[in-house]
């Protein structure tokens, strides 16, 4: 009762290709009880960051990317509570509306972000007190944040005249 826990491996999520049932672990066999079809390991999508049912191999539906066996072990492991991070201003944006795209920006390349002065950067007195909202990134992915926001985002001129109706 008050042993060491045993710590079981990691089970691989699978799922029934003919059934779309994918509340199956290792543990529960290796045919669907419904149809009685083997059961297949479901993938991973490194940009969804979660499994599909789709097996390893296959493409993502919605990235176009391989799907992976399991998740990869290299992940930056995500910011505990109480972990001290040395934040750093890689720019000073004059609305928080402007300052949310950059940060979407950032973060959908997995760099995490923090708003210094989201709330006061709204027009009025508090942007001249505040001098705008404060775009800040880990100080150990500053490079690579400058590296992202320094890319163009435009569409290129040749593909405007496609989009014309819509700008």
């Amino acid at each position: 009762m008050f042993g060491k826990k045993k710590h079981s491996p990691p089970s691989i999520p699978r799922f029934c290709p003919r059934c779309k049932l994918d509340e199956f672990d290792d543990d529960n066999g290796s045919s669907c009880p419904e149809c009685g079809d083997t059961l297949r390991p479901k993938g991973f999508c490194p940009v969804c960051e979660r499994h599909l049912l789709q097996p390893p191999g296959a493409s993502c539906r919605k990235h176009d990317v391989v799907l992976e066996s399991a998740p990869p072990v290299n992940n930056p492991t995500p910011v505990h509570a109480g972990e001290y991070i040395n934040w750093v201003t890689i720019s000073i944006l004059p609305s928080s509306a402007v300052a949310g795209l950059w940060r979407s920006r950032l973060e959908a390349e997995g760099i995490p972000t923090n708003l210094d002065g989201e709330r006061m950067g709204g027009a009025g007195m508090y942007l001249v007190a505040t001098k705008g909202v404060r775009l800040q990134v880990p100080a150990d992915r500053v490079g690579d944040a400058r590296i992202i926001l320094s890319q163009n985002w435009s569409l290129p001129v040749d593909e405007e005249s496609d989009f014309e109706d819509l700008l």
